[in-house]
């Protein structure tokens, strides 16, 4: 028996994957997070005795390839999209209640918390970082799963 995958509005799953990258901006914007978030991120990629020209030509490179990180995170935020919507179609009585598809978005972060969590662990990864980083996902995913709910 083959496995049949259900019927997606890829109109919902396109808007879901744009709000995703708005609420990003605005997460990892100066006025929330971005600061702090640059701060550990920073730390966690510099040698301790790292030198403010060396310093400056990092984040310079790092803003060189803004556009293409930013076209792969689509991309990527796409096929998450996508696979929610899979996954809000396929859970019964989760169609048009967008209160059950953020549901289904708080499970699907719970389990992708899980597995991230062991970054924190082996690199050693201040777990402030950590936080920042999958509060972003939980937001995301549960904003995502209610769009596509109550869009399916």
């Amino acid at each position: 028996m083959a496995l049949e995958l259900p019927v997606v509005n890829n109109v919902a799953v396109l808007v879901a994957a744009i709000v995703s990258m708005v609420l990003g901006a605005v997460w990892f914007s100066p006025q929330m997070f971005g600061k702090q978030w640059m701060k550990l991120a920073m730390k966690k990629m510099m040698p301790p005795k790292m030198g403010k020209q060396a310093i400056a030509a990092m984040k310079e490179e790092m803003q060189k390839g803004m556009m293409k990180g930013y076209a792969l995170g689509f991309i990527t935020t796409l096929i998450a999209a996508y696979v929610l919507a899979l996954l809000v179609a396929w859970i019964p009585g989760t169609a048009g209640v967008a209160l059950d598809g953020a549901m289904v978005g708080f499970w699907v972060w719970l389990f992708v918390a899980a597995v991230a969590f062991s970054s924190y662990i082996w690199e050693k990864e201040p777990l402030q970082l950590y936080l920042l980083k999958i509060g972003h996902v939980l937001v995301t995913f549960v904003v995502m799963g209610a769009i596509l709910a109550a869009w399916v």
